[in-house]
């Protein structure tokens, strides 16, 4: 689940000849114990199985803020860690920080947003979102501090009768994907995440429809709800590749293929480069040994070429 922060107890050992064991405050014990004959010392955690800890230690309180060393330990399925380190003085003071890496997350969804819930359950990536932009919108009620009128180019916009509504997403993604030996067709509403937690939709405005009018009811951040109130986006996210630039990732599809924005290297991405699934394989930021990924260009299908190039997981409310 989403990362959160707490300092440890402040405790001073003296020697490193006895055990100490104190709360640090997170359902977590740290042991600090001398070994033998030398200055290695084991420092061991007991919590909550999966959870990475740093472990800090200074000699000198004055020097608390930098700290004489930090370690990461990650807490086995019996919910336990250790880490082995051997000091050049005896440190006294010691910490424990549940650490802004807690549970590893892989990429791509260490970029996703501190808002959203997201833990690793077997083979699969779980996301847990409300679904609710954390951009404004006309689509808010306008006594909402997020309501925000239309701002856009778009001189044939037309605001649609829906309003955004609270969800209760939760995504079940392959942690691995992989190829699908048989495509499947990509589904009217959500087939996949933006890094905001927001859904992505395909290039249908209904059965078979295009987006030709559909695209005039779209907020100034391309977004709208439907008439249950699920935001989403069909087209480029802008609020989000204005924040992590057009060649950035922004959100990933139900088969677990990630989504970037439409430039590559510098250059706009053409529906030409890519294939039938509106993705192809090359190394990336986020992935240097090279992974499919898909592409948000500027004219239909915009994100997906109608089926999955992976296996798609679930996506429930």
């Amino acid at each position: 689940m989403r990362v959160f922060s707490t300092l440890g107890l402040l405790r001073r050992v003296f020697g490193l000849c006895a055990l100490g064991i104190w709360l640090t405050g997170l359902h977590a014990e740290l042991s600090i114990e001398r070994l033998l004959e030398d200055q290695a010392v084991r420092l061991l955690i007991k919590g909550e199985k999966d959870d990475t800890w740093s472990v800090e230690f200074s000699n000198d309180l004055e020097l608390w803020q930098g700290l004489g060393g930090a370690g990461l330990v990650v807490l086995d399925g019996s919910g336990e860690g250790e880490l082995v380190v051997t000091l050049t003085t005896e440190a006294q003071f010691y910490r424990a920080t549940l650490s802004e890496k807690a549970n590893r997350l892989p990429a791509p969804y260490n970029l996703f947003s501190e808002e959203l819930t997201l833990y690793v359950d077997g083979e699969f990536m779980v996301i847990e979102s409300s679904n609710v932009p954390n951009h404004p919108s006309p689509y808010f009620s306008q006594g909402d501090d997020r309501y925000e009128a239309y701002n856009g180019p778009n001189g044939s916009f037309r605001l649609n009768p829906n309003s955004i509504g609270s969800q209760s997403f939760v995504y079940r993604i392959p942690l691995n994907p992989a190829e699908a030996s048989n495509k499947r067709s990509t589904n009217l509403g959500s087939i996949g995440i933006a890094i905001n937690g927001v859904a992505l939709f395909n290039q249908y405005a209904g059965p078979n429809r295009p987006l030709t009018n559909e695209i005039d009811s779209f907020d100034q951040f391309n977004g709208h709800p439907q008439n249950t109130g699920v935001y989403h986006y069909h087209i480029e996210p802008l609020y989000l590749t204005g924040l992590e630039g057009k060649d950035g990732l922004v959100g990933v599809l139900l088969d677990g293929f990630p989504v970037y924005g439409p430039i590559e290297n510098g250059v706009a991405v053409t529906n030409a480069e890519l294939d039938e699934y509106h993705g192809h394989f090359h190394a990336t930021e986020e992935f240097p040994d090279g992974i499919y990924h898909y592409h948000f260009t500027d004219t239909d299908p915009y994100l997906n070429g109608g089926e999955y190039f992976g296996n798609p997981g679930t996506q429930t409310n």
